[in-house]
């Protein structure tokens, strides 16, 4: 009995560690992944803004949380296994929870082997973005 209940603990420990490697499929991905390109389209973000941001990726109405940028700071975040069509950039204050206080780009035609370039500002007066500017362009190199 006793081999049967620690068989069973090793073995939850075991798949938990393992899940815990491999992450989540919706989880955020902050940074360069190490996988292969065909799981994400590089979203870069430069965020010319007082406030920290969330950034979402739109596409149907559902909002997909892909990443946090600090202020004043750039960033990468992933577009996990993207589907070729349009989406829409949406970006929020870290700390605002109000849906008006949201910064939505034009829409984005999402290419295989391509990354998006974000790049946000403000307005004199204002804290959040306002203005924005999106360009998809081919990916530098092999890996990305």
């Amino acid at each position: 009995m006793q081999s049967r209940r620690l068989a069973l603990i090793a073995l939850t420990v075991l798949g938990s560690t393992g899940c815990a490697a491999q992450g989540v499929a919706n989880e955020p991905r902050v940074g360069p992944m190490s996988d292969s390109a065909d799981q994400g389209v590089e979203v870069l973000v430069r965020n010319g803004t007082s406030r920290n941001l969330r950034v979402y990726a739109v596409e149907g109405g559902e909002e997909t949380l892909l990443g946090r940028v600090n202020a004043m700071a750039d960033a990468s975040v992933w577009l996990r296994n993207p589907m070729a069509g349009t989406i829409r950039l949406a970006a929020a204050s870290s700390s605002s929870v109000r849906t008006s206080e949201r910064h939505v780009s034009e829409p984005v035609q999402v290419l295989p082997g391509h990354q998006i370039y974000w790049e946000l500002r403000t307005s004199p007066g204002s804290t959040g973005p306002r203005f924005s500017t999106v360009r998809v362009r081919p990916c530098p190199d092999a890996g990305c």
